[in-house]
């Protein structure tokens, strides 16, 4: 299973040509199994500003696998301890959703396609994290 970043969506929507795009794209285009979190698609959908895109792309969305924390309390709490590890390294993540996304792809053993050099350094603190 591929669990794909707020990154890549953003530029695969706005149709950038980045290499996570592009293997994005790929992947639809071979019926992959792909999947989003729920904080995923908020992120996404927070940034569209015309309401009938937005509830088309919220049932695009939506008709792709989802990833959820099986149990949501042990997941902020597993989240927060690595963000705290990669604190103790010296690692600064800019974002604690990252941490949360990338805790997700490790509860489901999904490989991570992602566009955020945070998910690099999470990587380099958490080595089970599988990077694409």
């Amino acid at each position: 299973m591929i669990l794909v970043d707020t990154s890549v969506w953003i530029a695969y929507l706005r149709g950038e040509p980045t290499a996570a795009a592009g293997a994005l794209q790929g992947w639809l285009d071979r019926g992959a199994p792909i999947a989003v979190t729920s904080v995923v698609a908020q992120e996404v959908l927070q940034g569209v500003r015309d309401e009938a895109a937005a509830a088309t792309l919220e049932r695009y969305l939506a008709s792709q696998w989802r990833l959820e924390f099986g149990d949501p309390w042990q997941g902020a709490v597993l989240s927060a301890d690595l963000f705290r590890r990669c604190r103790a390294a010296g690692v600064t993540v800019r974002s604690t959703v990252d941490c949360a996304i990338a805790c997700i792809a490790l509860e489901h053993d999904a490989e991570l396609l992602h566009d955020d050099v945070d998910y690099v350094r999470i990587g380099a603190v958490e080595p089970r994290l599988r990077l694409l």
